[in-house]
């Protein structure tokens, strides 16, 4: 399935389509939902089925991780709102991110209580893991 990840053309695809089907039960749904079911994942996966040009495919991230965060922030907004109320949360979304850049452009200053260093992402893990081993001695 892995070999489907890439921007180069494939030798044989239909010959890797079937080693897919033999996989077994999970890894040929798997298959079906991707040719049959959501038309968008395959191409999403595999650039020569794809419509987006190849240097575009290339210069952008082999992740997800910020269409997530930028999920993540606007669903912060409010869900299952009318569609004026979320025009409305979008617009003031969008109205705080940009004077956030605009702030960090101009100042250099970032308006996050603090900044994600590595030191302060080893710092919290050790808190929390701390905490939840202090919680397993209570508990037990």
């Amino acid at each position: 399935m892995l070999s489907l990840a890439t921007c180069e053309e494939h030798p044989d695809i239909q010959r890797t389509f079937n080693t897919i089907r033999c996989g077994g039960p999970k890894a040929a749904a798997w298959l079906k939902d991707k040719l049959e079911g959501t038309k968008f994942a395959l191409p999403a996966l595999y650039q020569p089925m794809s419509l987006i040009p190849l240097a575009l495919w290339k210069a952008s991230p082999s992740t997800t991780n910020g269409n997530e965060q930028a999920h993540r922030n606007a669903y912060r907004e409010g869900v299952h709102l009318t569609l004026l109320a979320g025009i409305m949360k979008g617009m003031k979304f969008d109205q705080g991110a940009t004077s956030s850049m605009n702030v960090h452009a101009t100042f250099g200053i970032s308006t996050r209580d603090q900044e994600a260093t590595q030191v302060y992402r080893a710092t919290r893990c050790i808190v929390r893991q701390s905490t939840s081993f202090i919680l397993n001695i209570e508990y037990n």
